[in-house]
């Protein structure tokens, strides 16, 4: 159980809404309204949205732990980290050429969601439907957010070139460096988490 109770961890809130702020301060250093609306949109949309349907549906989780946890559809850990490490990753995108390595990134994408979708199931905090509705409401925010950035950049520049000015902007080194700050940032922040955190939940014998 200790190495799922880790990574599990990377869809904890405290994680995701400190990649959040980060990403966000990090859209606005470099001037990318665009972006950072589009950004906002998605985590936002994620995050109410996950509320919303856990209020309606309200799924007693596996085990009886809804009390601690609260309810069970859809995964908050597994919408949070469909949508915030995909959106992570498109940008990431931007500064990829390579078809191979473009697939490399998306499929890393899909393993980071899976490993989390997993690791709900086997600490026995969700049901597998949980896992599922999670990860589609994510993915859903995700490309709502992607699409609401094509609107913000037809406003500006012809529809058939907004998608290309989006991928060969050039943000220089400072970008570059600002990047690298705010993930070594986030990535200290997991290290505290996953070191100083232990579940407080646990399948019955």
């Amino acid at each position: 159980m200790g190495l799922f109770s880790k990574i599990t961890l990377l869809g904890n809130w405290q994680i995701i809404l400190c990649g959040t702020i980060l990403v966000a301060l990090y859209l606005l250093i470099e001037k990318r309204k665009d972006l950072f609306f589009s950004f906002l949109v998605s985590m936002g949309g994620c995050s109410v949205s996950t509320a919303f349907v856990k209020e309606l549906v309200k799924r007693q989780r596996p085990f009886g732990i809804s009390d601690i946890l609260g309810y069970s559809f859809p995964s908050g850990h597994t919408s949070h980290t469909a949508c915030f490490y995909g959106f992570v990753f498109f940008l990431l995108l931007q500064k990829i050429r390579n078809p191979l390595f473009r697939a490399g990134v998306f499929i890393f994408w899909l393993g980071i969601v899976s490993l989390v979708g997993f690791s709900r199931l086997y600490l026995g905090v969700h049901y597998f439907s949980d896992v599922l509705a999670g990860a589609l409401l994510g993915s859903v925010w995700l490309l709502i957010g992607i699409g609401t950035l094509t609107l913000f950049k037809a406003k500006s520049e012809p529809v058939h070139n907004a998608h290309r000015v989006l991928l060969t902007r050039d943000s220089g080194k400072v970008s570059s460096y600002f990047a690298f700050l705010f993930f070594a940032a986030w990535f200290v922040l997991y290290l505290f988490v996953s070191l100083s955190s232990f579940p407080v939940y646990a399948p019955g014998p």
